[in-house]
């Protein structure tokens, strides 16, 4: 530190040792007193800019803190001043009230003067009464009968100049009071250990030994004081034991002040004291009253019967407290608490439900599901809900979770739910039927009202689809007459579906290109479109997306269309935000100075592998459509009854195809290696299999569908 710092100190001299549990204050006052030109702490405020009114103790640490003692020091400073932060005053790591310390008089122990002038942390803690060393009352008067104020700077005489010390007394710590366990959890004794209040809060302790020790002195007395400084170490003996000690105490409490009847808690004037006392949010006030229930229950026990352990282990909470530990709504996991038949008998006014049986509830209630979740796992749309939930099929549970809202289901009764629509008897006539979407898009009725009318029987099922679950596997017979059955597509001609597969872009996307006027269908029958195979791949050869670009340039889709702004190459117009970006494919080549496009495939082994794929379908399935070549990305391929897609995937760097054919929730996936041309055989073999496998069973379930309704020859249903 240099002399101009020094200098600037506010304090001249510090060659005053600290002393063992002292606070910030005392060690200051010592400090000023040591100086001799300052009359008392509330001058020496004023002179350096502090507040003098009303000493604040962090200030007066941080004047301290200024000069150059040591870190030891320093570190006890620090730990023995009660500093301020919100509405309470930690020392150390210990939380305490702001009205449990007294900054106004100073309270001090004549015998502990006696020994050392110096302020004990302890001494500004209202808690403590009485010495814990030499089991006297802390006195805040001198012999005279002249308080000490706060802002006196010493401690051996007052401002009377009288003693502040008394005559000398053995020093023994007073075991197994609030004194030594105060001492103990500020580290200045050895812990005291107390299992029921161990690691809890002191501000809390305090109250609840303060609302004890006011029940224990004035036990049915209206006009009690709300407040005496001995309550604290008078209701401290009852916390210090267990759990059974304290519930055995309510017992002995209530068969001496009523030996001729059993209070309850709502007409016991004592014990309403003791709960308004209480703080809320006090952690462990929930075994304060489960101990006070247990006395209650234990009256009729034999006197030399003691409460043990056991019978308050299972400890009660409120459901407060679970909306503040785990974030579900008190009422909520009361409505659960009974569904679940756990709520404790009595009269308890905040102790409602068993700890485990409150942690029943919070798991149960963490299981519930979403509308969505419960609408996806019936196979049905959201708004069917609340009709199921209207007759009485699902139980909604609302307003749980504070964070979140809407209603919740049961997983389990929505499972069970399932199970019924599943096993739900066919009895109706299929070749009337239709589909449990079909008959909502047809708007024969709304989807909660058809799927109640399905549970109570109005409306037959006529059959299921094979590999649907729920409502929508269901056939149901409500007399529709069936429009003609779709054809194929003759040769050199494709659908709308097969159209898009060979252009390799989305349906909604070649409704553009349609709406845009670059290709027009040749005719159009009953639900088919057919376009010509020609004009369809002309269009390929001239429209690119945007995407078979940027993926191969390593950019974004938002850098590439703005390069292309900046080129003035603009794509086709849209009419659907999800479909895709179309460009002239000459007009990127030139923008981009490419005179080979990137986006055809020129790997030989793969071209070789492709024309022997798409010439074994077109002997074996020619209703599959396949585009003229491969595409960068993937390359996608379907029929006009869309029974059988199929994809194919490329990677040329490590030498690999993946084939995908079938119906989406049965394709056979095949991995194939163009380093081995002899698997290809082999491995087409199954891809072929699984496309005439997937044709066959759709061909079987509409042929299944529509025999009694009309005949029509196998080949002309797709």
């Amino acid at each position: 530190m240099s002399m101009h710092e020094l200098k600037n100190l506010p304090l001249k001299r510090w060659d005053v040792p600290y002393l063992r549990g002292e606070s910030g204050h005392s060690y200051c006052a010592r400090l000023v007193s040591r100086q001799g030109d300052e009359a008392s702490l509330r001058q020496f405020a004023m002179h350096n800019g502090l507040e003098w009114r009303k000493l604040v103790p962090e200030e007066l640490l941080a004047v301290t803190l200024k000069l150059p003692l040591s870190e030891e020091t320093k570190t006890s400073l620090l730990r023995y001043t009660p500093i301020r932060k919100g509405t309470k005053r930690y020392l150390g790591d210990e939380r305490f009230a702001m009205g449990e310390f007294t900054f106004k008089r100073r309270r001090w122990c004549p015998a502990c003067i006696a020994e050392a002038p110096y302020g004990r942390v302890w001494f500004d803690l209202l808690c403590i009464q009485t010495c814990p060393y030499h089991n006297t009352p802390l006195v805040n008067r001198d012999t005279s009968g002249s308080p000490a104020p706060w802002s006196w700077p010493d401690y051996a005489v007052s401002r009377n100049n009288v003693p502040l010390g008394g005559p000398r007394m053995p020093n023994e710590l007073r075991r197994g009071g609030l004194g030594h366990y105060v001492l103990g959890r500020l580290g200045l004794e050895e812990a005291l250990s107390a299992p029921l209040i161990d690691g809890e809060r002191m501000s809390d302790i305090i109250a609840a030994c303060e609302a004890l020790g006011s029940i224990i002195k004035y036990p049915n007395d209206e006009n009690a004081p709300s407040w005496e400084p001995d309550y604290a170490e008078t209701g401290f003996p009852k916390l210090a034991g267990s759990l059974a000690d304290l519930a055995e105490f309510f017992r002995q409490y209530i068969r001496t002040h009523h030996p001729n009847g059993l209070p309850t808690l709502k007409t016991e004037r004592a014990f309403i004291k003791l709960q308004g006392r209480l703080k809320s949010t006090c952690s462990f006030r929930p075994k304060i009253m489960r101990a006070l229930k247990e006395g209650l229950e234990a009256q009729g026990r034999p006197e030399d019967e003691a409460i043990k352990d056991a019978d308050v282990e299972d400890d009660r909470v409120s459901f407060q407290w679970c909306e503040d530990q785990f974030g579900i709504e008190k009422n909520a996991v009361r409505r659960i608490a009974e569904s679940q038949g756990s709520l404790s008998p009595g009269s308890m006014r905040l102790n409602r439900l068993l700890l485990q049986d409150a942690h029943r509830a919070v798991a149960y209630a963490r299981t519930l599901i979403s509308v969505r979740a419960a609408a996806a796992k019936l196979y049905v749309s959201k708004s069917a809900i609340q009709d199921l939930v209207a007759e009485g099929y699902l139980v909604k549970r609302t307003q749980v979770f504070s964070h979140r809202t809407g209603p919740l289901f049961d997983p389990v009764q929505v499972d069970v739910l399932k199970k019924t629509v599943d096993d739900l008897p066919v009895t109706g006539d299929l070749a009337t039927s239709c589909s449990f979407h079909s008959a909502v898009r047809r708007k024969i009725a709304l989807p909660g009202e058809l799927a109640v009318r399905v549970l109570k029987g109005e409306i037959a099922v006529a059959g299921r689809r094979p590999g649907e679950q729920g409502f929508q596997a269901l056939l149901l017979d409500l007399n529709v007459k069936h429009k003609r059955p779709m054809l194929q597509a003759a040769k050199g001609v494709l659908t709308k579906a097969e159209a898009a597969a060979v252009l390799n872009v989305r349906s909604n996307t070649f409704e553009c290109m349609i709406n845009a006027g670059l290709i027009s269908p040749k005719r159009k029958a009953s639900r088919l479109y057919v376009f010509d195979h020609d004009e369809v791949a002309a269009l390929a050869d001239r429209y690119v997306r945007s995407s078979d670009f940027y993926s191969i340039m390593n950019m974004t889709r938002y850098g590439f269309r703005d390069l292309m702004v900046v080129k003035g190459v603009r794509p086709l117009p849209k009419t659907s935000v999800s479909s895709d970006t179309m460009y002239v494919r000459s007009d990127v080549l030139a923008a981009l100075d490419l005179t080979v496009d990137p986006t055809i495939v020129t790997d030989p082994s793969l071209i070789e592998f492709w024309e022997l794929l798409t010439t074994a379908f077109r002997s074996r399935l020619p209703k599959v459509r396949f585009p003229a070549r491969i595409h960068h990305g993937i390359t996608k391929a379907i029929t006009s009854s869309r029974a059988c897609k199929f994809s194919l995937t490329h990677d040329l760097e490590k030498g690999l195809v993946q084939v995908t054919c079938g119906q989406i929730s049965r394709a056979e996936r095949i991995t194939v290696s163009l380093g081995r041309p002899e698997t290809w055989g082999a491995m087409i073999e199954k891809v072929i299999n699984a496309g005439e496998s997937s044709e066959a069973e759709y061909s079987a379930q509409l042929t299944a569908r529509n025999a009694e309704a009309y005949r029509i020859e196998k080949s002309g249903i797709v």
